[in-house]
């Protein structure tokens, strides 16, 4: 009788040891199972979306879900969360919390970000030919010799051909630049229509385009070479991969094709007064 009653009692509280327990479900689908609106089906391992609204479960590998019977981690929240009586941590040794596009929750530690930049210079003089001179006095543009070695900044990883800046990367960029002219004129006091522009071709040089642009009026006071200096403004722009950019500058010409103000007698770009002889950057954001 004794042994009965031994062997009942063990039955029952091995059952209750291994079984798993629901609240509000005759149906558990998991160590223990809440079924907060009692609206689960009686059998079957199958519940809706709309059921599992109000389900809290803890599984047999120890995750728990709220509004969710198949947690993925070991705290599975289908729905807003809220933390009260936050206090501010003295430890130096914080970490900011990130959240991915599931939800999982955790430490990230951003790539940091470094400025992609080209900047292009020229400190020393350089003379123009006649014929480069002459083709200035028509009102013919004039290039400015940009060089590979010229590139103070490159971290564009930015190419230079005959004169010209391949862009390797599409995207918006900022571009700005300067020509600080070495001229002369035989003319007393001549005025000096000038003009530069930053350029971008897509075919390879075939045609142009200006992106950004700047005229100004010199006056040489006397007969000698004359250091004055033009800013081609900043421009933000969107470049594609392969297109190629080039600094030129040239006499202006008035609505009826004239050029304009007194010709040259020598033509040069120098540094001086703390601008280098020809300037160009260009910064990606």
């Amino acid at each position: 009788m004794n042994k009965s009653i031994l062997l009942t009692c063990f039955g029952i509280f091995s059952n209750i040891l291994f079984a798993q327990v629901g609240v509000q479900t005759a149906n558990p689908l998991g160590n223990f199972h809440v079924d907060g609106k009692k609206d689960n089906p009686k059998t079957g391992n199958t519940v809706s979306l709309v059921q599992e609204q109000n389900d809290f479960i803890i599984t047999k590998d120890a995750k728990v879900g709220t509004r969710n019977i198949s947690p993925n981690q070991m705290l599975d929240v289908n729905g807003k969360t809220q933390v009260r009586d936050l206090s501010n941590l003295s430890s130096s040794s914080t970490n900011i919390l990130y959240a991915d596009d599931n939800g999982d929750l955790g430490f990230y530690t951003p790539t940091p970000h470094f400025a992609e930049a080209a900047y292009y210079m020229l400190k020393n003089l350089h003379t123009y030919s006649t014929s480069d001179l002459a083709d200035y006095n028509l009102g013919n543009k004039i290039i400015v010799p940009i060089q590979s070695n010229e590139a103070v900044v490159n971290s564009l990883a930015t190419t230079v051909l005959n004169n010209n800046i391949k862009i390797n990367d599409a995207g918006y960029y900022f571009v700005g630049g300067a020509v600080n002219f070495f001229i002369s004129s035989k003319t007393a006091e001549a005025k000096i229509h000038v003009a530069s522009n930053i350029e971008v071709s897509s075919d390879n040089g075939t045609t142009w385009r200006a992106i950004s642009g700047s005229k100004t009026l010199f006056v040489l006071y006397w007969n000698g070479l004359m250091n004055n200096s033009l800013l081609v403004p900043s421009v933000l722009t969107k470049l594609n991969k392969n297109e190629i950019i080039r600094v030129v500058f040239y006499r202006t010409k008035d609505s009826t094709n004239l050029v304009q103000g007194d010709p040259l007698s020598s033509l040069g770009i120098t540094n001086g007064y703390g601008s280098p002889s020809y300037s160009i950057s260009i910064s990606k954001l």
